[in-house]
């Protein structure tokens, strides 16, 4: 048999974050809800009905201590989350103004498994309730002796664009509500729910329950039969917090668990939608970085991509690139993780693309110009998207423009990173291909200079090699970038330095077809200057290398 407690002693025991719902129209009371974070209510969804019918409710606190009562409107347009499936996960997250209830300690929600508390049968647990009222839709409002009246303006509503959300309650009354403890003893256990021992003769709903260590265990939701009347039973802590995990809304709630905790709670071996959901609910931002680096690394899997893919990791990554965009290593992170997902994989770069990918690619270079890992990733990245055959990258929103200073200004500084040389030249060259006036800036900032000193020092990269001969060949097919060229004066980037480098490079790697056509095709844009093409005919190994680079061109025009 269930206990109930007198009233003096339900005022010594009297939780300040819990509170009546009643309804605003006609004073009738919902149920029972209670605070779990500043402005938000952990109730039954039956207590609040929908969204629409939530908007006509209040939440009223100290009702029964010597404290001011306090009245606020609940605000579901800010926050409404019921779950819908299963039908015994009666639970809902609900907002309410936050202004009048700031100094109330909510009831602390434990997010990690290790701080569940047990709960087994024979347990006798704490009930905090308000009886519904039996026509809680229809009763009118009793001004009498006992009721309660609140001047206009005890709750002031955050804007909104809907007229009738924004009006303070003014000079609202409402019945003395009654709240009542009782203690229960638990009959059994069963997956999600505790079922008490003695069934209800009152309709409740949304009520916390407590262990005898003032823990919360659950929610009181009942279910009604013919036999037994109201059976009273408890949804458990777990299942709420695992539901509220499932569906992305543990972000809502205060959190203060370490990472290891986090993890060992909700990871899941090889389940990569567990690490999307750690980073959706857990957004502080070191709790983001572990979780990054534990997805970065099963990014590196091949067999993992395509579920990594469809559980839309690119999304969080680039979401939380966003949210902390002064944390180096995340962005780090995040750059490394799209790098591996988007090796030979068109969805991956469509998925970034889509979500504003570049933009943040772009901004994490230009954040951090002397941060190498960011760069190289950064500079892949926005390569293998321009390589997509639908791709307007380099033509879009001034992404050329802002691209090509980084690189340039990163050339020198990172002249050791082979992998950043060779697709800062690739991306180099589709700039050109798109605006000429790329080649000829990078012509005037002595950029035959630096490629004369790769050549020298990487010659043996046979792929950096490739690259830069196919740069070279661009930029002699623009006339104006050619002259430019020609009337050099700086000796470090001379015509006849550059030539003779070719000419070696074509020479060294004779065998490779592909920097034999670049190689003759760079010659022969350059040789369209005059003074240019006097230094290719003098030179001891011209006809040797167009000699070898004849078969090669013939084999790369295509049939007729």
């Amino acid at each position: 048999m269930a206990t109930i407690m007198p009233t003096s002693e339900n005022a010594r025991l009297t939780i300040p974050a819990v509170c009546r719902i009643a309804n605003l129209n006609t004073g009738a009371t919902h149920g029972t809800a209670f605070l779990v974070a500043p402005g938000l209510l952990l109730t039954s969804q039956r207590v609040v009905g929908s969204l629409l019918k939530a908007t006509n409710l209040a939440a009223v606190f100290f009702e029964t201590s010597k404290k001011r009562t306090i009245l606020t409107r609940l605000l579901p347009q800010k926050v409404f989350f019921a779950a819908k499936y299963p039908e015994y996960m009666d639970y809902c997250l609900i907002a309410c103004d936050e202004e009048p209830i700031i100094n109330i300690t909510p009831v602390e929600i434990p997010l990690v498994s290790k701080e569940w508390p047990a709960v087994s049968e024979g347990d006798i647990v704490l009930i905090v309730q308000h009886t519904v009222d039996a026509t809680a839709e229809f009763s009118p409002v009793k001004r009498d002796a006992e009721a309660l009246s609140f001047p206009a303006g005890s709750s002031h509503l955050l804007p909104d664009d809907r007229s009738a959300l924004r009006e303070p309650l003014a000079n609202v009354t409402l019945r003395v509500g009654v709240e009542e403890k009782r203690f229960e003893e638990v009959l059994r256990c069963r997956n999600d729910l505790y079922y008490l021992k003695t069934n209800g003769t009152a309709e409740t709903g949304g009520c916390p329950c407590f262990n005898d260590n003032g823990q919360l265990i659950g929610v009181q939701s009942q279910y009604r039969t013919d036999v037994e009347g109201f059976v009273n039973r408890v949804l458990s802590l777990p299942s709420i917090v695992k539901h509220l995990f499932a569906n992305a809304q543990l972000s809502r709630l205060p959190q203060r668990s370490s990472f290891e905790e986090v993890w060992d709670t909700w990871f899941v071996d090889k389940d990569i939608s567990r690490i999307v959901l750690i980073m959706t609910n857990f957004r502080n931002e070191n709790m983001v970085r572990n979780a990054a680096r534990r997805l970065c690394d099963l990014t590196s899997v091949s067999s993992l991509i395509p579920q990594i893919l469809q559980c839309g990791s690119i999304a969080v990554i680039l979401q939380n690139m966003s949210a902390f965009p002064q944390d180096v290593e995340l962005i780090r992170l995040g750059l490394r993780a799209l790098w591996n997902l988007s090796i030979g994989n068109e969805s991956c770069l469509n998925q970034l693309v889509d979500n504003n990918g570049v933009e943040v690619i772009i901004a994490s270079m230009e954040r951090f110009p002397e941060e190498e890992t960011i760069l190289e990733f950064g500079a892949v990245l926005l390569h293998n998207i321009a390589s997509m055959p639908s791709s307007t990258l380099l033509i879009s929103n001034g992404v050329g423009e802002r691209v090509l200073p980084i690189l340039k200004a990163a050339l020198k500084p990172f002249s050791k990173v082979v992998i950043f040389q060779k697709y800062s030249f690739l991306l180099f060259t589709s700039l050109m291909q798109c605006n000429s006036a790329f080649a000829e800036s990078l012509v005037k900032d002595q950029i035959f200079e630096h490629i004369a000193n790769m050549i020298e020092k990487h010659h043996r990269q046979v792929f950096l090699m490739e690259v830069l001969m196919f740069f070279i060949g661009e930029v002699a097919e623009n006339r104006v970038a050619t002259e430019m060229f020609a009337s050099s004066v700086n000796i470090d980037c001379s015509p006849n330095r550059v030539i003779d480098l070719i000419i070696q490079v074509m020479l060294e790697y004779r065998t490779y077809s592909s920097i034999l056509v670049q190689g003759n095709r760079a010659l022969w844009g350059l040789g369209n200057n005059v003074g240019i093409r006097t230094l290719i005919l003098k030179h001891e190994s011209c006809q040797l290398v167009f000699q070898l680079s004849l078969p090669a061109l013939v084999a790369s025009i295509p049939p007729s």
